[in-house]
């Protein structure tokens, strides 16, 4: 969160449609299926939109996720 005093979260959706775009990340051996679209965050207020937890990603994939957006907006 942005801070302690809002519930504004920063998200990224998730397709099932197979595109072979390099700021997509394949979810493999989770619930969850698709591909994780870095290229579409966006910022969500979860408690007037609704949210509901299926599962965390693990560590590495997050940071895979977290490179993606950060090498989009690089300043050169």
């Amino acid at each position: 969160m942005f801070n302690s005093h809002n519930t504004v979260v920063m998200v990224c959706p998730i397709t099932n449609t197979p595109r072979p775009y390099p700021t997509h990340v394949k979810l493999k051996g989770f619930e969850t299926t698709g591909s994780i679209m870095c290229e579409q965050m966006r910022s969500l207020d979860i408690n007037s939109r609704g949210y509901k937890s299926v599962e965390q990603l693990p560590q590495d994939v997050l940071d895979e996720v977290i490179d993606i957006i950060y090498g989009s907006i690089e300043i050169v």
